[in-house]
């Protein structure tokens, strides 16, 4: 049987330790069909992010386009750019309603060495939370991404990952409008917060588990554990 063919919309990053680089790796770890399209690309090294480039709205939703033709099980997005990539995004995917999409609101990186450098900027935030986030079956904040929740209301399910907390232990939750939530906790490993790429690879992970017909709860438990199995490699 043929894994799920799972699209990633996302940052090119030639380190090859977050964006497209590590969706692929975990799509295809994980048994899934990997299909990729350029959102933005970066330079990166040892000291973090130095710049972003976006790539033209119009080459990402032809790429969009392109792959949902051929058939695609789930979607991922990571890193946008600006509000005309997220628009074009969403515009392509509207139609595909039955599509499951896992959105990873990123917007920063984890490490800068170029003041000002964003994954996302501003008008590209708000389009995403107008545009996007709606049309998303989960989406996986990080703890300072979600922050008071107020920008999530409305939708379907937000997985708000707990690697940013401290103690011994990582609870990332499961939220759901009228649903009690779920929480998911796992002992801290050590040397996780020097890994990079795992919000990337968390939401490729989830894609993937949606696109083969997981419920979303045994997706996510599936997805964290391929990442934990990643900080321990």
């Amino acid at each position: 049987m043929r894994g799920p063919r799972v699209l990633c919309v996302a940052g090119d990053d030639p380190g090859a330790g977050a964006g497209l680089q590590r969706d692929r790796a975990t799509v295809e770890r994980l048994g899934g069909r990997f299909l990729g399209v350029v959102a933005v690309r970066t330079v990166q090294d040892q000291g973090g992010l130095r710049s972003v480039a976006v790539e033209p709205a119009e080459q990402i939703a032809a790429g969009i386009r392109s792959a949902l033709e051929g058939g695609v099980d789930a979607v991922k997005t990571g890193a946008l750019g600006g509000a005309a990539a997220v628009e074009a995004v969403a515009a392509a995917l509207a139609d595909h309603p039955a599509v499951p999409l896992v959105v990873d609101p990123v917007r920063a990186a984890s490490k800068t060495a170029a003041a000002g450098v964003l994954l996302l900027d501003e008008p590209g935030w708000e389009a995403l939370r107008r545009l996007l986030l709606p049309l998303a079956a989960v989406v996986t904040p990080n703890q300072p991404e979600f922050g008071d929740g107020r920008d999530y209301t409305g939708c379907a399910a937000v997985l708000v990952t707990g690697g940013h907390g401290g103690g011994d232990q990582v609870v990332d939750r499961l939220l759901r409008p009228g649903v009690p939530p779920v929480l998911y906790a796992n002992p801290r490993l050590p040397g996780g917060h020097r890994v990079h790429g795992t919000g990337c690879a968390l939401s490729s992970a989830l894609a993937t588990g949606l696109g083969r017909g997981a419920p979303l709860e045994r997706a996510v438990a599936e997805a964290i554990q391929a990442v934990r199995q990643l900080l321990q490699e």
